[in-house]
Order: C-alpha cells, then structure tokens, then sequence
C-alpha cells in the first residue's frame, strides 16, 4: 500500500523505483431493483435525480522520461553546490575583511603604543635631568649659609639639568598628543601647567630682581633685611619653586612676605600641577598595558610629595613661632634659621629623590607599553 502525499501527481514505488501517475478514475453509480412482493403497490414518486458518479484514485505508470529527470536533478543537485560555494566564498570574505580591519586596527595600536613609548622616555629623562638640577643648586647654595661661599660649578650645572629638564619634561606632553587617546586631555594639561609654570617664573624672578635694585637704591647693603628664603628663591627660582610652597605660610605666618614672588609662589602651583599630570599620564599608560603595579606607585608618589610639602610647611609654621620672634643675630634666631634650612634640604632632597623615583616607573612603564599587550584582553603582568 502507498500513501499518496496530498495534492500530488505522481509518486516512485520504493521498491522497484517505478514512475507512478496518480489519476483519478470515475465509477457509475449502480441501483438495485427492488423485487415486487404481495403488498399492495404504493404510487411510486417521481423519478429522484441521478446520483453522480463516485471518483477513486488509482495509479498506473507515468510516460516519465528518466533520462531527462536524472539531469534535472544533477542539475539541481549542481545549483546547490554552486549556491553552498558561493555562501562559503561570501564567508570567506568576510572573515578577510574582518581580518584586515584588525590588522589595520592593531597597526594603528601599534603607532599609538610607540608614541606613548616615546612620551615615557622623554618624561623619564626629564625627571632625572630636573631632580638632579634641583639637587644640584640646593647642594652649590647650602655652603653659602654654612661658610660664606657657593659651589658656582654646581650651581651652573644644576641650571643647566634643570632647564634640560624643563624642555623634555614639555616634549614629553607634546609627543603623549601622537600617543593613546586617553592621554589626550592630560597632556594638553600638563603641556599648558608648564607654559604657566615657566611664564610665571620668569615674571617673578623680574619682579624680585626689581625689589632688590629698588632695595639698594634706598641705602641697603647686600641682602641686607632680606629674609635668608629670599634669597634662595633668588637663586633656586631659575630651576624650581617647589620650596616656595612650603616657604609661604610661614612667611605670611611671621608677616615677613614683604618681597614675597606671588608669581614665583602661583608658578609652584604650576609646577606641582604639572607633576601631578606626569603621574596621571604613567597612571593611564601603565592601566593600558595591564601593568596595576605602575598605576599605582605613580598615584603613591605624588602622594608623597603631597604630604611631603604639607609637613614641611607645618613644621616651618612651628619654627616661625618658636624662633623667628628673636632678635636678628642673636644665637636662638641662628637656631632657627638653621632648622629652616635644614627642613627645606629634607624637602628638596625627599622631592628629588621621588622625582627620580616617578623616572623610574615611567621607565618601567615605557618597557611594557606594546600593542601585544594593550590590544590584548587576556595578558596580565603574572604571565610576562
């Protein structure tokens, strides 16, 4: 027995394979005679209307010529496989096109990540040529308020470490602009805080140059009734500020800020700022490179001359009310004066130290900034 799928006009025996055409035959419709019995004749109704014909399905062979079948379905059998190369090559292109766009993306990482290599570097120098020349003309004054004279060489030198400083500290916020995209506004920042940094330097070290001619020209001698901080200013103004931070408010406390550098004291401002943007620039580099450690000690040094600064002033503020009331020469106001000293040699000497010390992570963070890793999502600083 077959099943006849509905709606169909053949169907193949699965046995024999034979070509089956599904007609439709009609049967008459037959009538049986009723055979007349004894009872009485009853009138007969009107002829009823013919039944119609029933219809049956029956299958007999089908004129199929199987030749021509057997090439339409090598034809169709053709066209899928035609269809499936086609859907396989359509795939195949997108999964180049994707392919080059990652190439093309992990070429642009690569720019990227060599430019900030270059903004690390330049910002590593930097730290170490301004943290030895701030070192180095604090080292060539102490002598001047220990034995009356300076160690001109180290001074001169320490300008000269400073200013070289200066200029690659300002090179390495101009090459974070060609570097990854999230130093960006950092250092823009750190590129302005260092423009107003030296601008306001130079506009105080004019305006204390004019203090002390107009000084000489009412009779003074020297730096006579000049506070000893002023007069380091006087010197150490042309590599650094950052004592000025600490100096203020134990002038203001003391009223002695009669030749105070308000420009010299808001380009300490700057000056801090500008570092707190060097670390803030390794800090996003270092998290770009997977590298936590570095974005943290960066974060910590600053820190740390935060509230280096803040103690030194603190400290400078309890000596100003302890000594700074006695007499001019007398042997407590040397005391004084030499705790002073000795409490902005600590400052220097501890910010120097962790200006170097950011060198070094900035360093540390150069090593590790390649596209391998920023492009990356499963390295982490345990499997390098």
């Amino acid at each position: 027995m077959l099943r006849l799928p509905p709606q169909a006009a053949t169907i193949r025996c699965p046995k024999c394979k034979t070509m089956l055409e599904i007609a439709e035959e009609e049967l008459p419709f037959v009538e049986v005679e009723v055979l007349p019995d004894a009872k009485p004749q009853i009138a007969k109704p009107a002829a009823a209307p013919a039944k119609p014909a029933t219809r049956k399905n029956v299958l007999r062979p089908a004129l199929v010529d199987e030749r021509a079948e057997a090439e339409e379905a090598a034809e169709r059998q053709r066209s899928k496989e035609a269809e499936r190369k086609r859907e396989i090559r359509r795939e195949l292109q997108k999964m180049d096109d994707a392919k080059a766009d990652e190439d093309d993306e992990y070429e642009e990482v690569k720019r990227l990540c060599r430019h900030g290599r270059n903004s690390l570097m330049l910002l590593t120098y930097g730290l170490y040529a301004y943290g030895g020349g701030i070192l180095l003309v604090f080292l060539g004054v102490m002598p001047a308020f220990l034995f009356g004279f300076v160690v001109l060489p180290a001074i001169l030198l320490g300008y000269v470490a400073a200013g070289l400083g200066t200029l690659l500290l300002m090179g390495g916020f101009g090459a974070a602009f060609l570097g990854p995209r999230e130093g960006f506004f950092v250092a823009g920042a750190g590129l302005g805080a260092s423009v107003l940094q030296i601008a306001f330097t130079m506009v105080g070290l004019i305006a204390l140059v004019a203090g002390i001619i107009e000084k000489l020209g009412n009779g003074a001698t020297g730096f006579d009734g000049y506070n000893s901080q002023t007069e380091l200013y006087f010197v150490l103004g042309f590599c650094s500020n950052f004592f000025l931070l600490a100096d203020a408010p134990a002038r203001f406390v003391s009223g002695n800020f009669e030749f105070l550098p308000f420009f010299a004291l808001a380009a300490a401002v700057f000056e801090f700022a500008r570092f707190a943007f060097i670390t803030m620039l390794v800090q996003r580099y270092g998290e770009l490179a997977k590298y936590d450690r570095t974005a943290s000690q960066a974060a910590s040094v600053t820190m740390k001359i935060f509230w280096m600064l803040l103690l030194t002033a603190m400290f400078r503020i309890a000596v100003t009310f302890t000594f700074d009331w006695i007499p001019s020469r007398d042997p407590a106001w040397w005391i004084g004066q030499a705790i002073h000293l000795l409490l902005l040699l600590i400052m220097l000497g501890v910010l120097g130290f962790q200006l170097v010390r950011l060198g070094q992570i900035a360093q540390e963070t150069s090593e590790l900034l390649y596209a391998d890793r920023v492009a990356s999502k499963f390295d982490n600083v345990d499997a390098v």
